[in-house]
């Protein structure tokens, strides 16, 4: 995860899930824990890097970076999606997300 073409080192909340998510992320409970959908969440490391693992393959997952910026006084978070297809669990799969 990248601002400016720089690494993020405050952290990147990412979320994988076979759902669509429209808005804020989920409130992580229960009902997320044991639904039909598959979520996975992880965050980024101050290098800008994260791993996520699914365990379920043959699945696209829709994957989401909230990234929360001050300015001044004034917090902004914005989201970022990708789509990534999983063919197994022992391949690595790459998903950038840049902020301008």
């Amino acid at each position: 995860v990248r601002d400016g073409g720089v690494p993020i080192t405050t952290g990147v909340l990412i979320i994988a899930t076979t759902s669509t998510i429209t808005s804020d992320p989920p409130l992580w409970n229960e009902a997320v824990r044991s639904g039909s959908n598959l979520y996975y969440a992880s965050h980024s490391q101050s290098a800008g890097s994260y791993d996520l693992s699914a365990r379920v393959s043959a699945t696209a997952y829709n994957v989401y970076a909230w990234y929360s910026k001050l300015s001044g006084e004034v917090a902004t978070t914005t989201r970022k999606s990708a789509t990534v297809t999983v063919a197994d669990s022992a391949t690595t799969y790459t998903v950038n997300f840049n902020w301008p």
